[in-house]
């Protein structure tokens, strides 16, 4: 019997749906745009609000927190709208592209504003310019928050395999790790190209705003493209009839009823997910917001290291992102996250005994890249554990995951803001050495502690199982 490819591009084979490889890629580069502007906002939105625009710590700390607010807010909210709203004549090109289309414009418009002085003002009053950049960064996170949301709900909504749902998030996070390794560099690039010569030590200043609006540009025309080619490609199937067919055509007996809220707030393992997920964020996010700090003032590096072990750290998290799926697949989620749990607190007790006899320059190469090893592995496993969670029930997907990114996002920001209140004032060079230390390793054995406490059965477990016991016509 010749293999039957439906008009939609999804590939039956046997109990399998495997998406086209066309497919993978749109996915694959569908968050470029977002992460490229995330690293942009943990890298360097701070230091261009103080260094730049001359707002202070505070007030600059300020707009940062209300950014991080802002992003919580919206997740939970667009997950449901995304799920069981509309979007009026724009969802005609599908309930999930057009919040993805709603939430790139939004980005793609306020990015330039964050990153220029305010247009037609010379002068300004600090509390005017919190109003003013604080207007712009709610819009931002609206529409990042929009395309996060969605685009982590299409991997559920493409496919119901396990194991496409999981090379889709690889995949993902791939990419968010070139993009992280991408914005420092170009960045390096520039500073170069302008004759601003990193090593001597020189801040940067309000002269050099022109740098950070290169910068913005480049990093627009890169995910507009990816962006516009992740449009076109993903074939979204949010149709819960049309799933309901294609999963019953395989055999699958399993519940595919969208769930109440009330059902998923009754479950037990969501708020162990959410732990998962939450615990795993925070990992990266204190490794991401703190390692160029723990260089300059805890290793005391020259500014060429401050801008090159982020690098490194990037790199290596690109590598461990690819092993990553292959490794969910051949021993499964817990041992994966055990096995990106053991180099995270390894790194942990190594930072916080120091270099000891090593040299130091080599030793902050090393122990920061042993965590980027571990916060790509638990990253991808924490996602790829979320979509089990949500199983068949693709009509919550961006519902469950805007609640993820909630916890993450409102988690993260009390915690940054927590350690930057404990710093001692002056000069403390140990400060950042703990504050990595106790927060990374004391996230990756939590992390570790929810997912064996979890028993989620992957729903392509229940169908090949059904079609077993179940006897041919």
């Amino acid at each position: 019997m010749d293999k039957k490819i439906p008009k939609d591009g999804i590939d039956f084979t046997g109990d399998e749906m495997v998406l086209p490889w066309i497919t993978r890629a749109g996915y694959g580069v569908g968050h470029v745009l977002n992460d490229l502007c995330s690293a942009m906002w943990f890298l360097y939105f701070l230091m261009f609000l103080t260094h730049v625009d001359g707002m202070s710590d505070r007030h600059g700390a300020i707009v940062l927190l209300i950014g991080q607010i802002a992003d919580a807010l919206a997740t939970p909210v667009i997950g449901v709208w995304s799920d069981r709203g509309s979007l009026g004549c724009l969802s005609r090109i599908g309930k999930r592209r057009s919040w993805y289309l709603l939430g790139t414009l939004a980005v793609m418009v306020t990015m330039p504003f964050l990153y220029s002085p305010p247009i037609g003002v010379t002068t300004v009053g600090r509390g005017w310019m919190t109003l003013y950049y604080s207007f712009f960064v709610v819009i931002f996170q609206f529409g990042w928050a929009a395309v996060q949301t969605v685009h982590l709900a299409l991997a559920t909504d493409l496919t119901p395999l396990e194991s496409e749902r999981t090379l889709l998030l690889s995949l993902r996070n791939t990419f968010t790790s070139i993009c992280t390794l991408l914005v420092p560099s170009l960045f390096f690039l520039i500073q170069i190209q302008s004759l601003n010569n990193i090593s001597d030590g020189s801040e940067i200043t309000a002269k050099d705003a022109y740098q950070f609006e290169i910068l913005v540009g480049g990093v627009l025309a890169l995910g507009f493209v990816s962006s516009t080619f992740s449009g076109f490609t993903m074939k979204e199937r949010t149709n819960d009839e049309s799933d309901s067919e294609r999963l019953t055509s395989e055999g699958a007996t399993a519940q595919m009823e969208r769930r109440t809220y009330l059902q998923i707030f009754s479950k037990l393992d969501l708020y162990k997910v959410a732990l998962l997920y939450t615990s795993t964020r925070l990992f990266g996010n204190i490794l991401q917001t703190f390692v160029a700090l723990y260089v300059s003032e805890t290793m005391q590096l020259s500014a060429v290291h401050v801008s090159a072990v982020p690098l490194a750290v990037y790199s290596a998290s690109t590598i461990s992102s690819i092993m990553a799926e292959r490794m969910i697949n051949l021993c499964g989620r817990k041992v994966t996250y055990a096995v990106g749990m053991l180099p995270g607190v390894a790194a942990s007790v190594w930072m916080y005994l120091g270099p000891m006899s090593m040299d130091k320059t080599y030793f902050t190469y090393s122990v920061c890249c042993i965590y980027g090893v571990a916060a790509s592995i638990l990253l991808v496993t924490a996602i790829s554990q979320t979509t089990v969670f949500i199983g068949l029930d693709i009509g919550n997907g961006a519902f469950v995951f805007g609640l993820m990114s909630f916890c993450d996002k409102l988690i993260c920001g009390i915690a940054i803001l927590c350690i930057q209140n404990l710093k001692p004032a002056g000069h403390h060079s140990l400060f950042y050495k703990d504050a990595l230390a106790f927060t990374c390793g004391a996230s990756a054995i939590v992390g570790t502690m929810a997912i064996l406490s979890i028993f989620l059965r992957p729903t392509t477990e229940v169908t090949e199982r059904t079609n077993q016991e179940t006897p041919e016509a």
